[in-house]
């Protein structure tokens, strides 16, 4: 039970209560005035509640409105029920905006990962490339912002990027959906040897245009480096997977997730 919602509902009751009796059992007008007065100051002082309330009830029906979000509600309903009981929490308590979009990329994350194993390697480079394409967009704009994405550390400062570029979004939820949707079951199995040889390929490279250090730190406390920094060698990781080919960044990316 919301006690919050009791007490919003009860002080609101009450109010209404007070109303009826002063106004039936007194005639002075003052006193019903005073009534009225009362109850206007309740609904004002409580109006920020009943509207998160309200908020919080629509939210499901919002997030179906979104065509990829409606496929993981169908196809992953507990994980999808989570979610939805999460960011009602988040309205409740008058927590950003930021930290719903935390919930849904951690959602969607969580949902992409069980079903990245019966991928396509064509799927897996398209959402990739993609990816590539924004961050080399936020790189000369926004640098930091790459950071925050990769970390999922969303804050009001980040830019929204389905209102900025919802033409690559629109891209990465349609791959991201077709992935889901998929009737392919057969896994294909990740060359856990050959992975890790390729990824050292792909380190060792970026360690020589960037520096050893900067490329551990980057990828161990990337906070701890200037935002420019970070943003530039995790975009170069970005094209070095794709440069590597369709195969290998689909192996990578795996065995990624996988670890």
């Amino acid at each position: 039970m919301n006690w919050t919602n009791v007490l919003i509902c009860g002080t609101i009751g009450s109010a209404f209560s007070a109303v009826k009796y002063f106004t039936s059992k007194q005639k002075s007008k003052t006193i019903s005035a005073l009534a009225f007065i009362a109850l206007s100051i309740t609904i004002y002082l409580f109006s920020p509640y009943i509207s998160n309330i309200a908020k919080a009830s629509k939210l499901e029906e919002k997030y179906k409105e979104n065509q990829l979000l409606n496929t993981i509600s169908k196809k992953h309903p507990d994980e999808f029920k989570e979610f939805i009981n999460n960011s009602k929490k988040a309205v409740y308590n008058h927590e950003p905006q930021t930290t719903i979009d935390a919930y849904t990329i951690s959602l969607i994350r969580r949902v992409f990962s069980k079903h990245l194993n019966t991928a396509s390697d064509e799927a897996i480079f398209k959402l990739i490339t993609t990816q590539r394409d924004i961050y080399q967009i936020l790189l000369k704009e926004h640098p930091g912002d790459i950071v925050k994405f990769e970390l999922n550390q969303l804050d009001d400062s980040v830019v929204n990027l389905e209102e900025s570029y919802p033409h690559l979004m629109e891209q990465i939820q349609k791959i991201q959906e077709e992935v889901i949707l998929s009737e392919n079951t057969v896994k294909t199995p990740i060359d856990t040897t050959l992975a890790k040889k390729k990824m050292a390929s792909i380190y060792s490279s970026l360690e020589k245009k960037f520096g050893e250090q900067n490329v551990f730190m980057t990828f161990s406390f990337p906070n701890s480096l200037p935002a420019a920094t970070s943003a530039e060698i995790i975009v170069s990781y970005y094209q070095a997977l794709l440069d590597s080919g369709k195969e290998n960044t689909a192996l990578i990316v795996k065995y990624s997730m996988a670890t």
